[in-house]
């Protein structure tokens, strides 16, 4: 855990290719490093990811998967990694989460 950021730094892209995700820590990781993604909308991620962090697929579809990562590849200079990272910090900032769960609790009191 101590050395996730290194490893994410060592990869040009992030892939998801899942059929079910309650959130998806892994991608919110890839997020707060900057990396652009593919994922598959599988029922959690692409609550929280940004058009302009990469692309979402139908899930089971090979075909699609693969069409995103080249076009991603591709293209990896459209995907601000500064911005990507930023909005990925900021959204999962533990300040910011906090307030989150502080707003749900007095919205029930």
């Amino acid at each position: 855990h101590q050395n996730i950021h290194e490893y994410y730094s060592t990869h040009d892209i992030f892939v998801l290719s899942s059929l079910s995700e309650s959130f998806s820590v892994v991608t919110a990781e890839a997020l707060a490093s900057g990396l652009p993604c593919v994922i598959t909308r599988c029922g959690g991620p692409e609550t929280f990811f940004p058009d302009f962090a990469g692309r979402i697929v139908p899930p089971a579809d090979w075909q699609a998967l693969a069409s995103a990562i080249e076009d991603v590849r591709n293209n990896l200079t459209e995907y601000p990694n500064q911005k990507i990272a930023d909005y990925a910090r900021e959204l999962f900032d533990f300040q910011h989460v906090a307030r989150q769960i502080v707003n749900v609790y007095e919205e029930l009191v």
